[in-house]
Formats: C-alpha cells, structure tokens, sequence
C-alpha cells in the first residue's frame, strides 16, 4: 500500500481518512507546542503560553474544518452522509417511497423502452461497413404508388455515375421449391449482383461469394446460405461447401455461408442468395415484349459527395436514358402501355436516393418519435407527481429543516440533502423503471407490425445496449433534479421564528399554491394525450366500419407456386390447378374454392397505367388511369362473396379456345363508361379485344383505409404461360377454416408430392394484420394517456387531501359554526373543479397545437375533431371530480371538537 502515500492528498484523504486526520492532529499539536514555546521563551509561564498560542491559532476544530474544505473531501463525506440519512427516511417512510418508485419506474421505463425503439431506428448505424455512405436508390412513380428500379436504370447507373464507389442490386422476390430434404418447402430467396458483398462490405463465414462468370445469363447454378438455413437443413457441417440443394428440380452447388451477424436489408425471411445473372445486352436496350426485372438498388457514395449531389448525378443519367429511349421510338418509361406520357404527368417517375437507414425506417420512424414525444409527458407527469409527493412530505419535515438551519446548515446545504433524496428516489426509479423497459421491450417488438417496422427491425434488432443504459442513466439524474429541485426550495424558504412553532396558521400557502400547480400541470399534460388516443380510437373504428366488399369469415388462403421444370406447358398448369379445385372442392366442410393470382389485403401483382390518347391524332396526352388486372378461376366472386351487380362472371366455359372476357368493377365502368351500361363494351389498348361481360361491387384490395382502385378481372383458364406461376387459394368452409389445412393439404400432395403450399393462414387474419399498424399506434398511445390520466387522478387526489388535512381547523370552525355537509362538499369540489378547468384550458390549448403532428396517422378524421375536444375533456372532469370525491367526503367527516383542537 506504499503506492497510496505518492497520492495527492485530496485522494489520501479518500483512501485512507484515518491517517491523514491523525497526520494533520500531529501537525497542528506540532505547530501549537512551536507557539507555546516562543512564548514561554518571552517570560510567560507554561500554561500562559499555551493559551496564548491556542488564542492565536484558533480553534483546533475550526482549523481542521477549514483544511478539510480545502482538500473539498467534506462534499464527498456529507454526500455519503446525505444518501445514508436519506436511505433511513425512506426505510421509515415505505409507503410513501412504493408510491414514488413506481410512479417513477413507469414513466422511466416507458421512455426507456420506446428509446430503445428509436435507438436500433434512428440511432445505430446499421451493421454493414460504412453503413453512413449506404443510399438507396428509386424511381417513384406517382401513379403507380410505388418505388422501383429497372434493371436497365441499374446498368445505367452502375457504369456512367461520378458520384458513387458502388452500385449493387438485389432481387428480393426469388422463390424455389425445395425438394430431396423430406417434406416440399418454398424457400424465400435473393437474387445478388457480383458485387453484392464488396458493396455491404460482408464476407461469408465459410467458402467465397459469386464471381462475375456466375452472375452472367446461364451462369453455374451456385448458392450461397444464410446462416439460419444452414443450421437447419445442413446442422452446420462445416464441410457444406460443395454439396448441392435442389431447388426448383435443379441442383445448386453450395459455394459459401454467410455469418449470422449478417441481416439481409430488410428482409428476416430470405433463406439462401443466388447470383442474379441479368442479360446485360438486352436489360441495357430494354429490347424484347417481357417486362423489365424490377430490382432494388444500393450504392456506396464517395466520401466527399453529398446525397443532393449524388441524386442530381443519377437523375441525369436516367433523363438522359429516357430520351434515347423516346427517340428510338421505344415504349413509354414505366407506362402499362404506348408512349409515355408528357413530362410531369401522372407516371413521371421521380427519382429517390436516400440513406438505407432511412429507406429500412420507413413509416416506423414519425411513429416512434412521436411516441417518444408521448411517454416523455409520461415522465412529465410523473415528475410533477413525485414532486408533489416530496412537497407534502417535506410539510411535515418544518421543524427538522428549521432546526438544521439554526444550528448553523446553510440554505444551500439543506437543498443538497434533499435532492440527495430525490436522487435515490430517482435511482431507484430508474433501476425499477430498467426492469420494466426490458419486459416492455419485448412486448413491443411483438407488437410492432411487420408492415411497419419489420425491415429496419430485421437489421438493427432493439436491445437494451449501453447508449440506451447511458439514456437511462441521463434520464433517471435529470428526474430527480426535476421533480427534487421545486420542492427542495420551498421547504428552504425558512422563516425560523414561524417554521419553530407548532400549530401556526397559514403554514403552506406558497406550498398549497405550487402544488395546485403541479396538479394543473399534470392534468393539462394528460388531456393533450387523452385528445391524441381519442382522435386515434376514433380513426380506428372509421377504418373496421368500412366495407371492404368482401365477406373474410370462413376462408382459408394459401399460395402454390409451379415451376416450368414440372410444368412446361401452360395447359398443363392450367390442368394441376383445375384438379386441386375439383379435390379441394369435394372436401367435406368446403362450400367452394378459387384461384387468384392475388388476394384482397395483399399487394397488386398487376398494376397497369393507361395513357389516353387524343381521338384524331392519337397523341399522348398526360392524362390517363391506373388499374389493376387479376387473373381468377370462374367461382372467386361467390367464394369471396363480391356481389354481381350486372351481368355475369365467369364460368367454364371461358376457356382459351372462347373468346376473351373480363369482369370489371363499379370504379372502372365509372370512369371509363360514366352513366353507360359498360356490359358488351371493349377494353381499351394492351387490353383490346377483351369484352365486358360483368360489373362487380368494389373491394378495398390493398386496405381498409386505401382508395378503391380500378380492376379488371380476366378468367385463368385464358391466360397465357407466365402469368399463371403462382396462385392463391381461397377455400370457404363452414366451420374453422384453421382445422381444414391438413385435408387440403394432403389433396395436393395426391395430386403433386413434390408441390409445397405456404403462406398459410385465414382472411380474417389478413384483414387484422392489414390494420394492425393502425391498431399499434392506437394501442400504444392508449396505453400511455391510460398511464397519465391514472398519474393526474392520483395527483388531483393528493392534492386534495393534503388540502383536506391543512384546512381541517377551517373546516371544523364552519361545521361548529353550522354549515351543512353538502356546503363542506362543495367547497372541496369548487377546489378541486378549479384547478381541473385550469388544466383543461391549458391541456386544450396544447392539443390544438400538438395533435396536427397526428395526421398521417388518422383516417377520416381531423386533428382538431370538435366531438373529440369536447367529450375528453368532459371525460377528464367527470374522472378529475371523482378522485378528489374521497378526500371531499373525508371532509365533511370532521369532528369539530376535534378539529378547533387541531395543532
């Protein structure tokens, strides 16, 4: 322990306290015995000398509390002393201190949690090198509602940009059957450009990535794993490398494995990648009737460029591609048919480049912020209800405070030993509000829609890291300084000659005044988040009373997927998929079935732009008409109950050899035929030669709260090859549709062994998954303005009875002097309605404010909704009055024999 003696002396003084006073007594006797001595040597006497010398040191005590501040150890040793006195009171106070951590603890942890959201989105970079120079690359097509990227715009931009080190592309959308590893399964797979893993800057764990001969048209057949995959079906034998998987009855050799710490962008579910293997020739001519590949782009941009910068770069490279593409008298850009349209009309696509993180975010960002701006007037709430907590304690604490200040405590003194307490208050608030945060964590990750927050989710999982610990800890100080600080004053605002008597009037007032206001403040903060949960309750229930046009109970939904390997020709796809209906069909407990190329509450598969022409020059004009084709089989309309509103729908006899039929719905025959029988009328351009036979009722295809779009269905038995690879089955049954899985299931493998079914599940889970981001933020800001109003009724409640308690001389005195119980009532309610109409005034007037930020998230309703800012806060008073009820009725209790010999 030598080491400690080479230590400054303020340290020594920490360490090791007992040698360090021993060392200065010695010094000072030293010093008193030097003075004495000189004395005795002028003619005084031993004990003269000595008293001299004491006179002209001082006091031995003060010098020693004088060398201690100038060492500053005494603020470590008081503050030590502080927090032990302050866990003592605690101790004797448990029910005051349960009350205050966990009003803490929910609003601590409810911040904690909804940050650690916000962290893993906003926050953390995501977990690729340089992930900050990571952009997203897009064309947005207005008309279309959609972002995408051809694979000619990828050639384009890979080889004549100046602003990026890379540009990668994927294909998300890759699916095989997998077979020859036990039971049929479709796996979810990426196509990946060569240059894929430089550009995210991830290796596989095992084995290499593609090379450019492979990712060429009729490349090798390689793959690579994800890690998931290969512990499944693999069990992780390190000697994969080589071995092969068939997919789609082909075999792919297994060239690598990639780590687990590496998340595909935005997509949990991908299983393996292989090469994309794109015709650059024919992609970069955008030659041939097929429809370009639709790809997402990434790009690494140089250091030294801006987004701004990069976005210009590659806006001119696609104008520049679009005007080639126009004088060589090629199709229109991202139009369903003819010439494209004139510059700035509906489809003219926009390009987009923006941060990856940004583009993963998506619509979870704005939600999770503004949840965070929610819980942090949680923890407001909570703080002002803690400090009123700590003001009425500190009411009953007067004389201990006067009597610390007269034997010598400064004021400051005093206020550092009470925000002691609050800090452990606070702490131990913060440690409860932790534990709290990690339940609630978990809980809300399950809650948190995929369609919401899956793709950033998938990559930045939320974890309680150490930027959200130093959060928590930031949090926690600043909550005990905010509600400790106010209360700490007050009860310093000493006035000895008063603070010293028991039983003087009037003691308070100025407390009495803080804490109404407190109690306002906490009502105000409550109301802005009860308007916010209203007006979101109340979106809510606008969007379940749609009609969607479709009757969801009873119907079972699953997807097929054929492979040309298998199935070569398209009659013979067209044959399998009559055969399930007929099996299927033939169930026991199915009333029909029927094919879709896709389902209600899913994504259009076919989205088309109709450019209208000008009737005698047949120029395109900008204007023109979105709709949408679905490929069904003749009894998808009864088995999804869309009523027939004219004519008829399909039967078997609209097969390939009958001429071309097409049942539209009311939203097209509207705007193409407006006050016109469309039945026998022709579809116009890529669709001539196509006759309407049927209108239909309109559906919500994409949501509840999504416009009614233009559709038009076209039968499958007269549709060619590639349009009929994958389809959905709808199953209507007469009882749980859950139960007949195992039976169709087994009708199909009678019929293909080999064909694997998926995405399994019901309409009606479809139509609750397709509101579920609507019913995650409605739930969530429930949930919190639940927490508040709970914390302002306590805190109105609290107030009212220390209210209670300080007038109980007053109320004693009017009740002797004959008043009447109601007349007690009334006065405690006259208090109690003041300090909630002040808080409704000022709640209202934050709402009217806030609740703008609320309205992307409703639906056909107004953030300023009259019927919401009146009910509310007619709801806030009736609950206000309730909560000051027992208090008010303690009250008229009073004895006032009692209370005129109270204090």
């Amino acid at each position: 322990m030598r080491w400690l003696h080479k230590l400054p002396l303020r340290m020594r003084s920490l360490f090791r306290k007992n040698r360090v006073e021993q060392e200065l007594s010695d010094e000072l006797r030293y010093h008193l015995e030097e003075l004495a001595h000189e004395n005795v040597l002028v003619g005084m006497t031993l004990e003269e000398a000595r008293y001299a010398a004491l006179r002209e040191m001082g006091g031995e005590d003060q010098i020693k509390e004088e060398c201690r501040d100038m060492r500053r150890v005494n603020y470590v040793e008081n503050a030590v002393q502080d927090f032990r006195y302050g866990l003592r009171q605690f101790r004797r106070n448990q029910g005051f201190t349960t009350v205050a951590i966990l009003t803490l603890a929910l609003g601590i942890g409810a911040n904690t949690a909804i940050f650690s959201v916000v962290n893993a989105v906003v926050l953390r970079p995501l977990p690729y090198s340089q992930s900050d120079r990571l952009v997203w690359i897009s064309k947005v097509i207005p008309a279309l509602n959609a972002e995408l990227a051809a694979s000619g715009d990828y050639f384009d931009w890979r080889d004549q940009n100046k602003t990026l080190e890379r540009v990668t592309a994927y294909d998300p959308a890759v699916s095989f059957n997998l077979t020859g590893r036990g039971t049929p399964a479709r796996i979810h797979a990426a196509g990946v450009s060569a240059n894929f893993f430089q550009t995210l800057g991830v290796d596989p764990q095992l084995g290499r990535s593609f090379t450019h001969e492979e990712d060429q048209p009729n490349g090798p057949n390689t793959v690579v794993l994800m890690q998931a995959f290969w512990q499944q079906y693999f069990g992780s034998d390190p000697q994969v490398l080589g071995k092969t998987v068939t997919l789609n009855s082909a075999p792919y050799t297994v060239v690598g494995v990639m780590p687990a710490s590496f998340p595909f962008p935005g997509d949990a579910e991908i299983q393996m990648l292989v090469p994309l293997q794109l015709n650059e020739t024919g992609e970069r001519m955008r030659e041939g009737a097929a429809a370009p590949r639709l790809l997402r782009i990434v790009g690494l941009i140089k250091p030294d460029v801006t987004i701004a910068r990069a976005q210009a770069d590659l806006d001119a490279i696609r104008k520049r591609a679009e005007a080639s593409q126009m004088n060589n008298g090629g199709p229109g850009p991202d139009s369903g048919s003819g010439p494209g349209p004139a510059p700035g009309g509906p489809s003219d696509p926009q390009l987009k480049v923006v941060t990856l993180e940004e583009h993963l975010a998506g619509n979870l960002r704005p939600t999770m912020l503004t949840l965070l701006g929610a819980v942090g007037l949680v923890l407001l709430i909570a703080c002002a209800n803690v400090a009123n907590l700590m003001l009425t304690r500190a009411s009953t604490r007067t004389r201990e405070v006067a009597l610390r200040a007269v034997l010598g405590a400064g004021r400051w003194r005093l206020v550092r030993q009470l925000l002691s307490e609050s800090l452990i208050l606070a702490l131990a608030g913060g440690v409860a509000g932790l534990l709290l945060a990690a339940w609630g964590v978990k809980l809300m990750t399950r809650l948190i829609p995929a369609s919401v927050g899956g793709e950033i989710l998938n990559v930045s999982p939320v974890r309680l890291d150490s930027s959200v610990l130093l959060f928590t800890l930031g949090i926690t100080v600043l909550t005990g300084i905010l509600f400790g600080l106010a209360p700490a004053i007050a009860a310093t605002r000493l006035n000895l000659s008063e603070k010293l008597k028991e039983g003087t009037p009037g003691t308070g007032a100025r407390r009495g005044l803080l804490r109404g206001a407190l109690a306002v403040a906490e009502l105000s903060l409550a109301l802005i988040l009860l308007i916010g949960a209203g007006l979101l309750i109340k979106s809510f229930y606008r969007v379940l009373s749609i009609d969607p046009g479709f009757n969801t109970e009873h119907v079972l939904t699953m997807t097929l997927s054929l492979n040309d390997s298998r199935y070569p020709q398209p009659n013979q796809k067209r044959a399998f998929f009559l055969e399930v209906l007929r099996r299927v069909e033939s169930l026991p407990g199915v009333r029909s079935a029927a094919f879709i190329d896709s389902l209600p509450l899913r994504p259009y598969l076919d989205k088309l732009f109709i450019v209208q022409r000008a009737a005698e020059s047949g120029a395109a004009s900008d204007k023109g008409m979105t709709l949408s084709r679905l490929i069904v089989s003749p009894a998808y309309f009864s088995t999804l109950g869309i009523r027939v509103l004219k004519g008829r729908t399909f039967t078997d006899a609209d097969d390939e050899q009958a001429p071309k039929v097409a049942v539209i719905n009311e939203a097209l025959a509207r705007h193409m035929w407006p006050g016109e029988n469309p039945i026998g009328r022709q579809l116009p351009l890529i669709l001539d030669g196509i006759k309407v036979v049927g209108v239909v009722a309109d559906t919500r295809h994409e949501g509840l709260s999504a416009d009614v779009e233009s559709e038009v269905y076209v039968p499958l038995l007269q549709q060619e090859e590639r349009r009929i690879l994958g389809m959905q089955l709808a199953v209507r049954t007469a009882a749980d549709p859950v139960g007949m899985v195992s039976a169709v299931r087994t009708q199909i493998a009678t019929i293909d062994p080999e064909e694997p079914i998926y995405n399994v599940t019901t309409l009606e889970q479809s139509l609750s998954d397709s509101i579920s981001p609507r019913r995650f933020n409605m739930l969530m800001l429930g949930i919190f303005a639940g927490i508040a109003l709970a914390l302002a009724s306590v805190g109105i409640y609290g107030v009212m009875a220390f209210s209670v308690t300080q007038r109980t001389r007053e109320i004693g005195i009017r009740l002797a002097l004959g008043a009447e119980q109601r007349d007690v009532l009334g006065l405690m309610a006259r208090r109690s309605l003041g300090l909630t109409l002040a808080g409704v005034a000022f709640g209202l007037a934050g709402a009217w404010g806030l609740t703008r930020f609320l309205s992307s998230f409703l639906y056909g309703v107004q953030p300023t909704d009259l019927a919401t800012f009146v009910v509310v806060p007619l709801a806030l008073v009736g609950v206000s009055l309730l909560a000051c009820y027992i208090p008010a009725r303690r009250a008229t209790k009073v004895d006032p024999m009692v209370a005129l010999r109270y204090e």
